[in-house]
C-alpha cells in the first residue's frame, strides 16, 4: 500500500484544487549497488527451548520464575536451569502475531554497525530511526556527560526494509532514556536533565555540547527518572516521569505526565500517575494524552490524562484490570505476578495501513517480562475512555522465547508497528539477587551477571500479511505546498513531521508568507473527516498556525476562522480549536456563540470548559447541569471554568426541537429569496449572505457527528426544494458556492 494522496489548496486563491499532491515525489528512492536483503521473518517452528545449568546461589530472592514451561507460575528460591538465548533466525520462529499480519525483523545485533542496548527511539522527517543506546543502564552511574552511552541514527537506505546504515550522532552520555526530534533540535531525557542537541549543518553529528533545557528531575533509582519524550501536536514537548519525581522551575511533581516549552520558558505537570512507576506515553490523533505505569498493579498500564492540571491524577481506564496474556509460563517478574509489571511503553495506532478497527483506537503496551506487546481498544465513556481487548488476539506480538523483551513500541513511518526487542533474560531493573535489593543482577562475582545482556538486540515491524506498507517520505526535500499537503497524510507521524518542518522553516524565514497563506486557506476550507471522525489536515494546520503565533499576530484575520472551526463536523477539530484559541474575550464569546457547551460530544464540552477557565470573563455563558455533572472530570472542568470565566449553570437549551424545517428560496418574500432560512414551522431566522446575494452552489446539512442529514442545490435563482424532517437539537450547515465561497453556521436553539 503506497501513501495515499492528500487534499491541496492553492496558496493564493484559497480554492480547493482538483489535483492532489503526489507524495511519491517525496518518496525515498533506492539505487544502492549492494544486493537487497530479505527481512528475516517466521519461516518454521520454534526450536526446542533447551535449558542449561546456571546456578544462582543459595540466597537468591527472585520470585515468579517458573522452570517448567508447561506448569503454573510458581515461586522459586533458586533458579535451577534456564533457557539458552536463541539466534535471530530461531527466535523469530517462536513468535505470534494476529491473523492477517506478519512479523519482519528490521535489524539485529549482526547487522552493520551492530545494535546493542537500545531503549527508546523516535523517527525523523526522513523516516529514519533515532535511538538512545545505553550500556551503563542500570547501575553504572556517573556524571550525565561522562558515560559510555550514545545516540545513534539507523536507516534503510535502499528500501528493502532492512537496516543498512548506522551513524553515531553523540557519545559520552550516562543513561539517556528517551529521545524526540523537535523543530529546535534533538531532545534527550538524561536524568536530572532534558537536553537539546543541535545539528545546524545536517551532517548527522551533534554540534558540540548540548543545551540543558530543564533540570530538576530527581536521580536515585535509574528507572524512576524521566523515561519518555513525545512532541505533542499542540507544540509542547511531553515527558513521562517515574516515581523519582522532581522539582523543575518550582513545579514539584511525582510520577506522571509533564510538558514543557521548547524554549525553556515553561514547565507543567499535566497528570499525576494514579499508581506505580510511570513509563509509557502516547497520544490519540486528537491530542489526548495516555500513559502507562510499569509496576502499579490495578489497571495502571492504561491511563488517561483527562484534565491537565497540576496535581490532578490520571484516570485508570483498563476495562480488564492488570491482566496480560503471554504465550509462555516462563516469566521472571518481581511483583504483580501474572500481569503487567513492566509496562514500559504506550502507543496509539495513528495510521491507516491496518484495518479500520485499529484506527485511533488500538493501543499498544510493551512488557518485557511477559515477552509481549499488548493490544487494547479505546471505547469512549463520558469525558474519558475505557479499554477492551480481543480475547482471540490480545497481543500484536508475543513470544515463547524467554529472552524476548519488548521495551518500546511506535507506529512507524510506513504505517507498520515497530518495536525494540531488548532481548535480555534480565529485564527488571531492581535486583532480587544474592547481593541484596537493588543489586540489579550486577555482582561480577556471580555467574548470572551475563544474563543482563548487552550484546543482543532486535528491531521488529508488524506489517500486513501481504507485506505492503506505506511509502517512506523525505520532507527535507518538500516544497511549501507539499509540506502543507503532508499535514493531511494518513499517518499522524508524517502530519506531525510536516508540522515540525513548517515551524522550523518559518523560524528560518524560508517560504514563510506562502506557508502561512496556505495554512489559513486550509483552516477556512477543510471541512471533511474520515471514517475515524478525524480531519487530520485541519487539525495539524490549526496547531501549525498556533505554533507560528499567527492567532495573536493576526487576530483580526484568525478570530473569525477559529470561530467557524468550532462548527466543524469533526469532534476532534471542534475540541482542538477550543484548546488552540488565544485566551481572549473574543474566543470566550465564540465558544458561547457556537454552542460548544451544549455540544453532543462530551470531550468537546470538557475542553470548552477548560478553555473558558483560562479566558477572561464573557457574559451569558451557561451550561446545563446534566452536561457539567456528567462525571467527575466534567465537574472538575466546570469548577475551574466557574471560578475563572463567569460560566454558570443555566437552563437546558439542547433538548430536541422537533419539526425543524430548513426553508430555502422562501418565495413569499422576493427580496430574500436568494437567502437561506432556518427555523421551526413557527418562528425562524434568516441568515443572509454577507453581500446580499447568494451565488449558485450546494447546501449540506450535518448532524454533530458529521453525518450528512440533507442536501439542497441552488442554481443562482431557484432552489431544489425545502428540507424537512430534521429532529435533533442542533445541526451544522455548509453552503459551498461554485465560485469557491463558503458559508457555514449552525441550526438549533431558535
Amino acid at each position: 500500500m503506497v501513501a495515499q494522496s492528500t487534499r491541496v489548496w492553492n496558496g493564493i486563491s484559497g480554492k480547493r484544487l482538483a489535483a492532489v499532491c503526489a507524495f511519491t515525489a517525496l518518496a525515498i528512492a533506492g539505487g544502492h549497488a549492494r544486493a537487497l536483503k530479505i527481512p528475516l521473518t517466521k519461516s518454521g517452528t520454534c526450536p526446542e527451548l533447551k535449558r542449561e545449568n546456571f546456578p544462582m546461589g543459595d540466597n537468591f530472592t527472585g520470585r515468579y520464575l517458573n522452570t517448567n514451561p508447561n506448569g503454573d507460575i510458581t515461586i522459586k528460591n533458586n533458579w535451577g536451569t534456564i533457557q539458552s538465548a536463541l539466534t535471530p533466525e530461531n527466535s523469530v520462529n517462536c513468535t505470534q502475531v494476529p491473523a492477517g499480519f506478519k512479523l519482519e525483523m528490521w535489524a539485529d545485533e549482526t547487522d552493520v554497525g551492530t545494535i546493542k542496548s537500545l531503549q527508546n527511539f523516535a523517527f525523523d522527517e526522513r523516516g529514519r530511526m533515532w535511538a538512545v543506546e545505553t550500556f551503563d543502564y542500570p547501575n553504572v552511574i556517573t556524571d550525565p556527560f561522562a558515560g559510555h552511552d550514545r545516540i545513534v541514527i539507523l536507516e534503510d537506505t535502499d528500501g528493502d526494509h532492512v537496516m543498512d546504515k548506522h551513524t553515531v550522532f553523540a557519545t559520552g552520555l550516562n543513561i539517556p532514556q528517551a529521545i524526540e526530534l523537535t523543530p529546535q533540535g534533538v531532545a534527550v531525557a538524561i536524568t536530572p536533565h532534558v537536553i537539546l542537541y543541535k545539528d545546524a549543518n545536517g551532517d548527522d553529528k551533534a554540534d558540540g555540547a548540548p543545551q540543558v533545557l530543564y533540570t530538576g528531575f530527581s536521580k536515585g533509582d535509574t528507572h524512576g527518572g524521566i523515561q519518555q519524550l513525545r512532541y505533542g501536536m499542540d507544540n509542547w514537548l511531553y515527558g513521562d516521569v517515574g516515581y523519582n519525581g522532581g522539582t523543575v522551575k518550582t513545579v514539584k511533581f511525582g510520577s506522571g505526565v509533564v510538558r514543557m516549552r521548547m524554549d525553556g520558558s515553561k514547565f507543567e505537570s499535566v497528570g499525576a500517575s494514579s499508581g506505580g512507576n510511570s513509563s509509557g506515553l502516547g497520544f490519540t490523533e486528537d491530542g489526548q494524552v495516555f500513559n502507562s505505569a510499569a509496576t502499579g498493579g490495578g489497571n495502571t498500564h492504561a491511563q488517561h490524562a483527562v484534565v491537565p492540571v497540576q496535581g490532578q491524577s490520571t484516570k485508570e481506564i483498563s476495562g480488564y484490570g492488570n491482566k496480560f496474556f503471554p504465550i509462555t509460563k516462563d516469566l521472571m517478574q518481581g511483583d504483580q505476578a501474572g500481569g503487567f509489571t513492566a509496562a514500559t511503553s504506550q502507543e496509539v495506532y495513528t495510521a491507516r495501513l491496518f484495518p479500520q478497527g485499529f484506527w485511533n483506537k488500538a493501543t499498544f503496551v510493551t512488557d518485557g517480562t511477559g515477552h509481549l506487546v499488548n493490544t487494547d481498544y479505546l471505547e469512549p465513556v463520558g469525558s474519558t475512555w475505557t479499554t477492551k481487548h480481543d480475547a482471540a488476539a490480545p497481543n500484536i506480538y508475543a513470544s515463547s522465547d524467554a529472552w524476548s523483551a519488548p521495551i518500546q513500541v511506535r507506529v512507524g513511518p510506513d504505517g507498520a508497528v515497530w518495536f525494540i526487542d531488548w532481548y535480555t533474560y534480565i529485564y527488571l531493573h531492581n535486583g532480587m539477587g544474592p547481593s541484596g535489593a537493588g543489586s540489579g543482577f550486577e555482582d561480577p562475582a556471580l555467574p548470572y551477571r551475563s544474563l543482563r545482556d548487552r550484546t543482543r538486540e532486535r528491531i521488529y515491524r508488524v506489517v500486513p500479511a501481504d507485506g505492503k506498507v506505506d511509502a517512506m517520505l523525505d520532507l527535507t526535500k518538500a516544497t511549501p505546498a507539499q509540506l502543507v499537503a503532508a499535514l493531511g497524510h494518513t499517518n499522524m507521524l508524517w502530519r506531525l513531521q510536516a508540522q515540525k518542518q513548517i515551524i522550523k522553516r518559518t523560524v528560518l524565514q524560508a517560504d514563510k508568507d506562502a506557508m502561512e497563506a496556505m495554512l489559513l486557506n486550509v483552516c477556512k476550507n477543510s471541512w471533511a473527516k474520515d471514517a475515524a471522525n478525524l480531519d487530520g489536515l485541519a487539525l495539524h494546520a490549526l496547531w501549525t498556525a498556533e505554533g507560528l503565533g499567527l492567532f495573536t499576530a493576526h487576530a483580526s484575520v484568525w478570530d473569525p476562522v477559529l470561530k467557524d472551526m468550532l462548527l466543524h463536523p469533526s469532534d476532534a477539530v471542534r475540541m482542538n480549536t477550543a484548546k488552540a484559541m488565544p485566551r481572549t474575550v473574543a474566543s470566550a464569546e465564540a465558544i458561547r456563540d457556537q454552542g460548544l457547551l451544549g455540544d453532543a460530544n462530551a470531550h468537546v464540552r470538557l475542553w470548552a470548559m477548560i478553555a473558558l477557565s483560562e479566558m477572561p470573563k464573557a457574559t451569558g455563558i451557561t451550561v446545563s447541569a446534566a452536561n457539567h455533572n456528567l462525571d467527575n472530570w466534567s465537574k472538575i472542568a466546570y469548577d475551574k471554568a466557574a471560578a475563572g470565566s463567569g460560566i454558570a449553570e443555566g437552563a437546558v437549551t439542547e433538548k430536541p426541537l422537533h419539526g425543524i424545517t430548513v426553508a430555502v428560496g422562501h418565495q413569499e418574500a422576493a427580496p430574500l429569496k436568494r437567502d437561506i432560512r432556518f427555523g421551526r414551522i413557527q418562528g425562524g431566522q434568516w441568515l443572509p449572505f454577507p453581500d446580499g446575494g447568494l451565488n449558485a452552489g450546494t447546501l449540506s446539512v450535518y448532524d454533530l457527528h458529521g453525518r450528512v442529514a440533507a442536501h439542497a442545490a441552488f442554481d443562482g435563482s431557484v432552489w431544489s426544494g425545502p428540507i424537512t424532517g430534521l429532529n435533533q437539537s442542533m445541526y451544522l450547515f455548509a453552503f459551498h458556492g461554485k465560485d469557491g465561497s463558503v458559508l457555514r453556521g449552525k441550526i438549533g436553539g431558535i
